[in-house]
C-alpha cells in the first residue's frame, strides 16, 4: 500500500516539474508590457496560491487558484498562466479526491484552447497527460491510454516544431510510465521506458549535459525496478549497482533507492535509505509534520525496519507514528482554524474586487460601444451630407408650423383655463384639472403613470377621465400622456445639449423604439432632426 501510495506521489511529483519547465518557459516569452487588469488580477491570485501551497494550507491554496482559473474570461490573454492555474486548480481538486471535478477543469482548458495556433503543441501534451492520470485513477484505462497517446504525439509535434526539447519528452514517457507501473500493465510500462530512454539519448546526444548524470542514474533504478518487479532479479541487481546514487539532487528521488530494495527484499538496506530521507526532511521542513509525511516517510520506513528483523526500531517507529499523528493532528486544527480566519478577513475584500471588476468591463463595454457609434455617426454623416441640407431646410419649415400650432394650442387651453368653472361642463372641468396637473413634469415622466394614476391624483374615476378626454381633446389617457411626455422631450431637445437617449430616458416612455416612433409619428421627424431644426443647423 505505501509502494503505490509513494508511486502516485512520485507521479505526481514529475507532473509538476513538467509544470514548472513547460510554464516557466512559456511565461518568459510574454511581452513586457504592462498587464491588463484581468492578469493583474490573475497574477495576484496566483501568488497567493502559491504562498499558500507552500505553507501546506491546502484548502486555502485550492481557493486561491480556483479564483485565479475563473478569473480569466478570454484565456487568449495569456495561455501559459491559463493553463498553469487550470493544472493546479484541478490537481488540488484531485487531492481532495474530486477527480470528476478536475477531470472537467482540464477538459474546459483544452476545449477553450481548440483552435487557437498559439496554444502549443506541449500544453497540450502536458494536460492531456494530467487528465489521463486522474482517468487512470478512476479505473478508465482506455480513455487514459488513448489520451497517453495523444499526449505524446502532441509532444513528438512539440519537438519537431522546436517548441518543445527532447527532455520534456523524456520526462512526459516517464511520467506514463509510471502510471502503467503502478497499474501492472508491464508491457505497456516496458514500452514506456524504452520510449523514454529513446528520448533522454537524443537530448544527450543533442549536447546539452544538465542533467545527463542526473538521470542516468534514475533510468538504472527505474530499470532496476522494473526487472525485479517482472523476475529477473540478477538483471534488476547490476542494474541497481550501476546507479551512481550521489548524482540524485533531492530526497524524494530516494524513494527510488527504496522503491527497488523493498522489491528485492533488501530491508535493512531500504530502512536505512527511509532513515536519511526521514533526516533530510527533518532538516529542511523542521518538526512540522502532516499525515501525507507521515505515511510517506515514516510507515515505509516502519515496515522496512520490521521485515528486516529490527523490532526495536520498529517499535520505536511506531511510536514515533502515534506522537506525530497527535502533532499532524494539532496542526491541522490550528490551520483549519486560520485559514477560516483568512477567508473571513478576506470575504469583503473578495467582493470588492469582484465589484472593481465587473465596473470595470462595464467601462470597457461602454468606451468601445461609444467609439463605434461616434464612428457609424462619422461615417452617416459623410455618405448624407448632401441629403442633409435638403432635409435640414424641410425640417426648419416643419418646425416653424409644429411650434405655431403649438401655441394655438396653449393659447387655447389658457382661454379655457381664463372661462369661470361655473360655465364649463363636467368633462371640461375635468380637463381643466388635468391640464394644470400635468403642468408637474415629475407626473408624466414617470414611466408608471396611466390613466388610473390621473385619476387618483384627481380624486376620481378613470372612466371619467377617459371621457373628459374623448371629448375635450379627443385623445385616449394614453395619448394624452405621451404627448406631454413628447413636448417635454421637445422642450429639452431645444433647450438642453443632453444626449438624445437621455432625453428619452427622462420622458418618461422607456423603450426608445417606441418613443421614435410616436416622436415621428407627432413631429414628422426623428428627436435628432428635431433638435437640428430647432437650433438652426
Amino acid at each position: 500500500m505505501a509502494v503505490k501510495k509513494e508511486h502516485n506521489r512520485h507521479i505526481f511529483s514529475l507532473l509538476l516539474a513538467f509544470a514548472t519547465i513547460v510554464f516557466s518557459g512559456c511565461l518568459s516569452n510574454q511581452p513586457a508590457d504592462e498587464p491588463s487588469d484581468e492578469v493583474a488580477t490573475v497574477r495576484s491570485y496566483l501568488e497567493l496560491g502559491l504562498k499558500y501551497d507552500s505553507l501546506l494550507q491546502e484548502r486555502m491554496a485550492e481557493y486561491y487558484y480556483m479564483k485565479a482559473f475563473e478569473t480569466f474570461t478570454d484565456p487568449s490573454v495569456d495561455w501559459g498562466r491559463y493553463a498553469e492555474t487550470g493544472y493546479r486548480y484541478a490537481y488540488f481538486l484531485s487531492l481532495r479526491g474530486e477527480l470528476g471535478g478536475a477531470i472537467s477543469v482540464v477538459t474546459e482548458v483544452l476545449q477553450n484552447a481548440e483552435g487557437h495556433n498559439d496554444f502549443s503543441h506541449m500544453w497540450k501534451a502536458f494536460l492531456l497527460c494530467q487528465i489521463a492520470e486522474f482517468q487512470l485513477q478512476l479505473g478508465w484505462l482506455k480513455e487514459a491510454r488513448a489520451n497517453y497517446d495523444k499526449a505524446y504525439q502532441e509532444e513528438l509535434k512539440a519537438v519537431k516544431l522546436k517548441e518543445d526539447g527532447y527532455f520534456n519528452a523524456m520526462v512526459l514517457c516517464i511520467n506514463i510510465y509510471y502510471s502503467y507501473f503502478s497499474t501492472k500493465d508491464y508491457d505497456e510500462a516496458r514500452n514506456w521506458l524504452q520510449r523514454s530512454e529513446e528520448m533522454f539519448h537524443k537530448y544527450e546526444q543533442n549536447g546539452d549535459t544538465k542533467h545527463i548524470e542526473e538521470y542516468k542514474c534514475h533510468f538504472a533504478l527505474y530499470n532496476a525496478l522494473f526487472l525485479q518487479t517482472t523476475g529477473d532479479a540478477a538483471a534488476a541487481a547490476k542494474s541497481y549497482a550501476s546507479a551512481d546514487v550521489s548524482n540524485l539532487r533531492s530526497s524524494w528521488d530516494k524513494i527510488e533507492i527504496t522503491d527497488y530494495l523493498m522489491a528485492a527484499g533488501r530491508y535493512a538496506e531500504a530502512a536505512d535509505v527511509y532513515a536519511q530521507i526521514d533526516s533530510d526532511f527533518g532538516t529542511t521542513e523542521g518538526t512540522r509534520m502532516t499525515f501525507d509525511n507521515i505515511n510517506e516517510r515514516l510507515v515505509p520506513r516502519y515496515y522496512a525496519n520490521r521485515k528486516a528483523g529490527r523490532t526495536a526500531e520498529a517499535l520505536a517507529m511506531a511510536d514515533k507514528i502515534c506522537d506525530s499523528i497527535d502533532s499532524a493532528l494539532v496542526w491541522h486544527k490550528n490551520s483549519d482554524a486560520a485559514e477560516l480566519a483568512i477567508i473571513y478577513q478576506t470575504h469583503e475584500n473578495e467582493l470588492a474586487l469582484q465589484k472593481m471588476r465587473a465596473q470595470t468591463r462595464i467601462h470597457r463595454v461602454f468606451l468601445v460601444a461609444l467609439l463605434l457609434i461616434i464612428g457609424l455617426i462619422i461615417m452617416l454623416l459623410a455618405h448624407t451630407y448632401a441629403f442633409n441640407r435638403v432635409l435640414s431646410t424641410k425640417n426648419r419649415t416643419l418646425y416653424q408650423k409644429i411650434k405655431q400650432l403649438e401655441q394655438a394650442e396653449d393659447e387655447e387651453q389658457s382661454q379655457m383655463q381664463k372661462q369661470p368653472a361655473e360655465s364649463l361642463s363636467h368633462n371640461q372641468q375635468l380637463y381643466q384639472r388635468l391640464c394644470e396637473l400635468m403642468k408637474q413634469p415629475d407626473i408624466f415622466t414617470d414611466p408608471d403613470t396611466n390613466h388610473e394614476t390621473l385619476a387618483r391624483l384627481l380624486g376620481t374615476n378613470y372612466t371619467y377621465v377617459y371621457d373628459a378626454l374623448r371629448e375635450c381633446a379627443h385623445q385616449t389617457p394614453a395619448d394624452f400622456i405621451n404627448l406631454h411626455r413628447l413636448r417635454h422631450a421637445a422642450l429639452m431637445l431645444t433647450t438642453t445639449d443632453e444626449p438624445v437617449g437621455l432625453v428619452i430616458e427622462m420622458s418618461g416612455i422607456t423603450n426608445r423604439s417606441t418613443f421614435n416612433r410616436l416622436f415621428r409619428e407627432h413631429y414628422s421627424m426623428s428627436p435628432t432632426e428635431y433638435r437640428r431644426a430647432a437650433k438652426g443647423e
